[in-house]
């Protein structure tokens, strides 16, 4: 009932990806009331330094077990090199991932190997600043519409990995980033190793 109610309600449906129109026309929305419109990016504010701090790796997104920041530490443990992690992301509504995920962060600090940071939720310069600094933007997620974290990455030259859900291949190829298999830390290391 509902499917068939959003069908309708709308003279035109906005798809932030090629996928995103291929679902909604599989879900019964009519074509021509589709139009694909990407996600954009204000160049002047996301835009590169020049100023790569080697081996600091970022993940920005909300702590949700869809993100994959669990994927993302487990691949850690597979690194020859010591990296720096930022985190930034606010908490989401599952607080038991939350409580696990800083659990591992602390456990993987007490190491000594690996340096993570859980930054939280920072205001958009900040964010911007750690874009500029990082020199890997890292997205395991498991579903995904269009993140715009990937197009603001990529906005400020930094090269991301990350998994090929929903519109993010129409967007990551081998001259900007990976796509590595979702769930997948084994080959997530090998592409942070890379």
């Amino acid at each position: 009932l509902h499917r068939h109610i959003l069908k309708n309600v709308a003279d035109l449906y906005i798809a932030l990806s090629k996928q995103m129109e291929k679902d909604l026309i599989q879900l019964g929305f009519p074509a021509k009331k589709i139009i694909h419109l990407s996600n954009g990016v204000d160049t002047k504010l996301f835009n590169p330094t020049g100023e790569k701090e080697e081996n600091l790796l970022l993940y920005i997104g909300r702590i949700t077990p869809s993100k994959g920041l669990h994927v993302l530490l487990d691949s850690l443990k597979n690194l020859n090199k010591s990296i720096r992690l930022a985190v930034v992301g606010p908490a989401d509504w599952n607080l038991d991932y939350c409580r696990n995920i800083l659990e591992q962060i602390k456990i993987e600090n007490m190491t000594g190997k690996h340096e993570i940071m859980y930054l939280g939720a920072l205001d958009q310069t900040d964010i911007i600043k750690w874009y500029q600094r990082a020199s890997i933007f890292i997205l395991p997620s498991l579903k995904e519409g269009l993140p715009m974290t990937i197009l603001e990455s990529l906005s400020c030259e930094t090269p991301v990995i990350t998994t090929p859900v929903g519109g993010i291949p129409e967007v990551v190829r081998s001259s900007n980033g990976i796509l590595v298999p979702i769930n997948d830390h084994i080959k997530l290391s090998a592409a942070i190793q890379y």
